[in-house]
């Protein structure tokens, strides 16, 4: 992968990191709500610019990963 998409997602994962931190951080809730405005604008931005195997190649990770967290939480212990 290029460096131009690796940027846009390692910043997601680092606003991700900041908001939803800590939640015992003393500090104002404004750090928080920019994380996260910076880290969906990125996410955005990291999905725009990746060419379209990736994003299929994430789509059906996402919905397989889906498809497996509801199977499990589905399931009955009989």
């Amino acid at each position: 992968m290029a460096p131009i998409y690796l940027i846009p997602l390692l910043i997601s994962c680092l606003a991700a990191w900041v908001s939803l931190g800590n939640p015992q951080w003393k500090i104002d809730d404004l750090p928080k709500l920019l994380a996260t405005l910076i880290g969906v604008a990125c996410l955005i931005w990291f999905f725009v610019a990746t060419p379209w195997l990736i994003k299929l190649s994430l789509i059906i990770i996402l919905l397989i990963l889906g498809n497996y967290s509801l199977g499990e939480s589905l399931k009955t212990d009989e």
